[in-house]
């Protein structure tokens, strides 16, 4: 959910087989994207928030988010996008969810 420049980004996952990690990633143009944060898995049905504190929606009209799950090798098993949008009231809405991952 973005406000206050920072988007904040909330999963479930149903099962976490072979996941060593779930990396965030962020880009402007839906084509370089940055990592972010990498979180360690806490077992199937958890939670896991991330909140990206340096966003700065002045001048940008689009953030694309990515949350990736990686084995232990750093292969993708699994990727979720997401669309922040500022809207033109300046009142920030978040198009698209991250939805339940490996169902």
């Amino acid at each position: 959910m973005p406000g206050s420049n920072q988007v904040k980004i909330t999963w479930i996952t149903r099962s976490e087989d072979g996941v060593a990690q779930f990396v965030i990633l962020r880009s402007n143009d839906d084509a370089n994207y940055v990592e972010l944060e990498r979180i360690t898995p806490k077992g199937a049905g958890s939670q896991y928030e991330f909140t990206d504190r340096n966003v700065m929606f002045k001048d940008i009209s689009v953030f694309f988010y990515k949350v990736r799950a990686v084995d232990k090798e750093n292969k993708v098993l699994d990727e979720t996008s997401l669309i922040v949008h500022p809207s033109i009231s300046d009142i920030y809405r978040t198009w698209g969810a991250i939805k339940a991952m490996f169902r």
